[in-house]
């Protein structure tokens, strides 16, 4: 009798294995698709012409952050 329950647990443990599997493969596609996307957006006009604007946010959060930092001091 513990020989049967020992390979009930052994199939559990080889059905869950096979489901962790399943959506292990789910997921890395999913990660293959966004990463696809966030590719295609780096690519596109918007993001390249954007990118001026966007430096000049960093820079001035830089600025607005060590101007916090001394005034916090």
């Amino acid at each position: 009798m513990k020989e049967k329950n020992t390979f009930d647990e052994i199939e559990k443990i080889i059905e869950n294995a096979e489901r962790i599997q399943i959506e292990h493969d789910r997921l890395q596609v999913r990660v293959l698709e966004l990463e696809k996307g966030i590719d295609n957006i780096y690519k596109s006009k918007s993001w390249k012409i954007t990118k001026p604007i966007r430096g000049i946010t960093n820079i001035s959060k830089k600025i607005k952050g060590s101007n916090h930092d001394k005034e916090s001091n």
